[in-house]
């Protein structure tokens, strides 16, 4: 088998891992997050999501070096030398401990100075609006140390691990949930605290799976500093890119808290609850690819990486669509049944949220694609200019009276235009083609996504609403979703891969039963 049919083999394995991952965190986490609102009510859940997002705001150089190690570790994977990824590794354990130490001190003179000052936190919530706070840091202290062993683990394609600890999490999460039922004190203080345990709890588990499953590469305990001024200036670079994602995500959050308070900051929370967790498998799919992608460049494999580019991109966009069209149409109803108590705007937010991330599910390849060839500083710096342009726009809309669902028309505009500043670099670094990337990913999808729509809008405009009404939408979406991603999206090549496959498991379920 060629090495390229193999790798094949493994995204696909790995993704179906990812998948059964995801279908289970996916289910019990909605679930969670019904039991958790409904335990707090909304002021406190809508309190819990904003302060959380302003340590989320802090930690734009978590991020910056999240994406660093990982490109390392799969650049070093790609060119095949052990030592030298031992150095990266244990480099990267040493700058995310630091890292730690200084967004640890940060976030307890900016963070709190912001919440005290700035943040709409009504005078009886208060002292729980601090704990959380303190929670939520000591929760992103953890992540930090915990980035090198999950990237780690995702470089070297180890899926299996990756899902089960997940799955691990999001029942230990919904252990606290259920639990907050029966507590008799402050529900929302405990709830952080107890998020913040199952936090320190999965990262002990990575970190014990990686020192016997790797314990060549982890179990060296120096740093080493020409391997740390690179992975340094790479993640320079990507700050200010993270900077702007992060402005432009909790920056609108923090915005609308100003000017509407914390019931609409529960319906943006709760609409990115539902984006969460569609959008878990697209990222499902592509974790399994991101390494090939960086591997694929740094084995000089060019045209081969330029195809997953462009196969990633549009299965990740169609994906999206495909699994977003019924949630847009019947965002009311999936929202009373899911919450029972739908708070104003949430809806809307929902569908608005879903058409952005839609289209933003294809730029995650090119991202990749850019970050392989280490030439970061004007894409950093062009696309971050672009995004930093979401928040101030916005406050000039909602401080002129506008309703606070124009800042996701504000986001999709932006994204838009930041879109076609990656493509025009990413061809510059690497020879992407453009037109085929416009054909074969945007309008190959559009017009399947369209199509896939059709059913839906008759439903939409011929049944009253209600339960019948959203079945049938399912139902009908979803089959209709399948034939037309078969017959349209897919060309002749991928058909006859979903056919040669399903007529090897069809086959070897006749012969296991005559055996």
């Amino acid at each position: 088998m060629s090495s390229y049919a193999e790798n094949n083999k493994r995204i696909a394995k790995n993704t179906l891992l990812l998948y059964f991952r995801m279908l289970i965190t996916m289910a019990v986490s909605l679930y969670t997050s019904r039991v958790v609102l409904q335990a707090l009510g909304v002021e406190d859940f809508g309190i819990y999501n904003v302060v959380g997002g302003v340590v989320v705001l802090i930690t734009f150089l978590n991020n910056s070096l999240t994406g660093a190690t990982q490109r390392f570790l799969s650049i070093g994977l790609g060119t095949a030398h052990i030592c030298n990824l031992s150095k990266i590794f244990n480099t990267c354990i040493f700058v995310h401990k630091i890292l730690a130490i200084v967004i640890l001190l940060f976030s307890q003179f900016i963070g709190l100075w912001f919440i005290d000052n700035k943040l709409q936190i009504p005078t009886n919530r208060a002292v729980a609006a601090f704990w959380v706070f303190q929670a939520s840091v000591c929760s992103m202290v953890v992540m930090i140390l915990s980035v090198p062993y999950n990237a780690l683990i995702i470089a070297y394609e180890q899926m299996r691990a990756f899902a089960y600890v997940s799955i691990i999490e999001v029942f230990f999460k919904l252990l606290v949930a259920l639990s907050l039922k029966i507590i008799i004190f402050d529900k929302l203080i405990y709830y952080a605290v107890l998020i913040v345990f199952a936090q320190i709890v999965v990262r002990m588990i990575y970190q014990w799976y990686c020192h016997k499953k790797y314990s060549d590469i982890v179990s060296e305990s120096k740093y080493d500093k020409k391997t740390m001024v690179e992975i340094l200036k790479f993640a320079s670079w990507t700050i200010i890119g993270n900077l702007a994602n992060i402005l432009s995500s909790q920056g609108l959050n923090i915005l609308l808290n100003i000017f509407f308070g914390p019931i609409v900051n529960a319906s943006r929370g709760l609409a990115v609850q539902i984006q969460s967790a569609l959008q878990s498998f697209v990222s499902n799919f592509q974790t399994s690819i991101n390494p090939q992608i960086f591997k694929t460049f740094a084995a000089q494999q060019i045209d081969y990486h330029r195809k997953l580019v462009i196969s990633s991109a549009r299965f990740s966009m169609l994906l999206m669509g495909f699994l977003s069209i019924p949630f847009i149409f019947e965002a009311e109803i999936i929202l009373d049944l899911w919450l029972g108590n739908v708070p104003a705007y949430a809806a809307n937010f929902l569908r608005l949220t879903l058409v952005i991330v839609t289209l933003d599910a294809s730029v995650n390849a090119p991202d990749m694609s850019i970050n392989a060839t280490g030439k970061i500083r004007t894409y950093q710096l062009t696309t971050c200019g672009i995004m930093l342009l979401t928040v101030p726009i916005s406050y000039l809309f909602l401080v002129n009276g506008c309703k606070p669902y124009v800042v996701y028309y504000i986001h999709f505009a932006v994204i838009v235009f930041s879109q076609m500043m990656r493509l025009l670099l990413d061809a510059r670094y690497t020879g992407l083609s453009l037109k085929d990337f416009f054909l074969k990913v945007y309008l190959k999808n559009l017009i399947s996504i369209c199509l896939m729509s059709i059913i839906p809008y008759i439903i939409f405009i011929s049944v009253q609403q209600g339960i019948l009404r959203l079945m049938l939408t399912m139902i009908f979406s979803y089959l209709g979703g399948l034939l037309i991603i078969f017959f349209v999206s897919f060309n002749s090549n991928e058909r006859q891969l979903v056919l040669d496959f399903l007529k090897r498991k069809l086959m070897g379920g006749i012969n296991k039963k005559k055996a």
